[in-house]
């Protein structure tokens, strides 16, 4: 799937923000327009009461023109809020996270971990078959309710994308730690393997050919690659 951020600035600037050194950024997921359809209904519904109110009202013209310039005033503000608000609303799939960031005067952030998943359920309307859109709960160990969000598009895809991600191992981490950790406990051996034999051989308890043979059957021993785990 694509990762850019087809967003303002302002969304890129809480992408970085948001994102921590040591994670991944696997997906962006921007909600779908069919959420601006209620705010625009509502936008038609308050532009026509305002033509209904200039038209009609038995009113003075002045009482008429200005009650209806408030209202057209409210329906832009109203709908100029929620598509800002749309705008600048999206779910991030980390390596380690998913993140719930929305809002336009003030900001709001949920963060769930991916090991705290216990389950990610989808639900899709006709109407949102059709789309290619609908909601998705997240259901983890560290929230009371299962966090739900709506207006998701391919809510299958995310659905199956977020199983796969919280599902991964770090296993190339695992693994240098464990040969990081092999090696140092066979060179610590090796080590006093080495001085246990030297200091034999200076107390006069065994000879230099007897020495010399010990001593490489350590090193012979101790360089083999099964020792080290590889």
């Amino acid at each position: 799937m694509d990762t850019e951020v087809e967003g303002s600035r302002r969304s890129l600037a809480l992408l970085r923000q948001t994102l921590q050194e040591d994670e991944d950024l696997v997906q962006i997921v921007r909600l779908k327009w069919v959420k601006l359809i209620r705010p625009a209904l509502v936008f038609l519904a308050l532009v026509l009461a305002a033509l209904i109110v200039v038209t009609f009202l038995p009113f003075s013209f002045v009482i008429r023109t200005t009650v209806s310039g408030v209202v057209l005033i409210f329906a832009i503000g109203f709908f100029i809020y929620h598509w800002l608000y749309w705008k600048d609303e999206f779910m991030l799939i980390t390596s380690k996270r998913v993140v719930l960031e929305k809002g336009v005067f003030s900001r709001s952030t949920r963060e769930i971990p991916l090991n705290k998943i216990n389950d990610v359920s989808c639900q899709q309307s006709l109407f949102g078959r059709m789309f290619h859109y609908g909601n998705i709960e997240i259901a983890s160990a560290n929230v009371k309710g299962p966090e739900k969000i709506q207006c998701i598009p391919e809510p299958l895809a995310i659905r199956s994308l977020i199983a796969t991600v919280s599902t991964k191992e770090p296993t190339s981490k695992a693994s240098s730690t464990n040969v990081t950790s092999t090696t140092q406990k066979v060179s610590g051996s090796l080590v006093d393997d080495l001085e246990r034999l030297t200091a034999l051989y200076q107390q006069g308890m065994i000879t230099a050919s007897e020495f010399q043979a010990a001593k490489d059957k350590l090193l012979q021993s101790n360089s083999h690659p099964s020792e080290f785990g590889f």
